[in-house]
């Protein structure tokens, strides 16, 4: 019983101490535990050279993609120019330091093969020239050497059939359009006839009499239907009519007897004077 209660005791106080520990310790030894899990499985996979295929690669890049490499591809290629921080050793090391010493040995040999052939050259120039050093500036050049020109060829015409598609196909336009095309680049290109013309339009817009639409206009008396069927002949024989209607009545008026009669009666006939 006594051990039992030891156990959960001990149980109690490591869960106390866990709940207590900050979370960043917690993300710092998660991160550890990646990397040695990482190390382990590289050792375990023996990854090879993503360029040749058949030795093992000594470092990895870091990029967007992982790219495994042997030592002498990593300084043969164009990754030995990027960014150190982003190359990083496989596993702790150990096969970058085992090809290490065959990589300084090739390039040791790739000096001494270039120096052994710049002396070759220089004593092969020295032996053609003789005993004069400045033997070799006699062949330079005693004025600078012109810039290259790359020469612009003109564009080729390229004769096609009128219905095919493309640009607007030149059409001769009628003389009278072209002389008034040729009035206007006139008028566009000397400033003293452009003006002018501006003038005149401004003056000709000024003097121009507008009918005013808000004037109200007088009615007119006779019905717009009979002026509108009425022919110059009937208006003539209407106005007669109407002539020889007021003089008939003008006549009888004048006829009517003034004086009555002694019994009271108005129908009175004259007879002679």
């Amino acid at each position: 019983s006594d051990n039992r209660t030891q156990r959960i005791g001990t149980r109690r106080l490591s869960t106390s101490v866990r709940a207590r520990t900050p979370l960043i310790q917690r993300k710092a030894d998660c991160k550890h535990d990646r990397l040695l899990r990482g190390i382990v499985m590289a050792h375990s996979e023996r990854l090879k050279c993503s360029f040749c295929g058949t030795n093992e690669a000594a470092v990895v890049l870091e990029s967007l993609v992982k790219k495994p490499l042997c030592l002498v591809h990593y300084y043969t290629t164009r990754v030995v120019r990027m960014d150190p921080a982003k190359v990083r050793h496989m596993g702790d090391g150990s096969e970058l330091r085992k090809q290490l010493p065959a990589v300084q040995s090739l390039f040791s040999e790739a000096f001494t093969d270039l120096k052994k052939d710049i002396a070759e050259e220089s004593a092969r120039a020295f032996a053609v020239s003789g005993s004069d050093p400045l033997a070799m500036l006699h062949d330079a050049r005693r004025k600078p050497a012109m810039k290259s020109q790359v020469r612009r060829s003109a564009p080729v015409e390229r004769h096609t059939d009128e219905n095919e598609g493309g640009f607007m196909r030149d059409v001769a336009l009628p003389e009278r359009y072209l002389k008034q095309q040729m009035k206007q680049k006139e008028i566009q290109f000397s400033p003293k006839k452009a003006f002018s013309a501006r003038k005149t339009s401004t003056a000709k817009s000024l003097l121009k009499v507008q009918s005013n639409p808000y004037k109200r206009r007088k009615q007119s008396k006779a019905s717009i239907w009979n002026m509108a069927l009425e022919s110059p002949d009937t208006a003539a024989e209407s106005e007669e009519q109407s002539l020889t209607r007021s003089s008939w009545e003008s006549v009888e008026r004048s006829m009517k007897p003034t004086a009555i009669c002694s019994c009271g009666s108005k129908e009175v006939q004259t007879d002679g004077n």
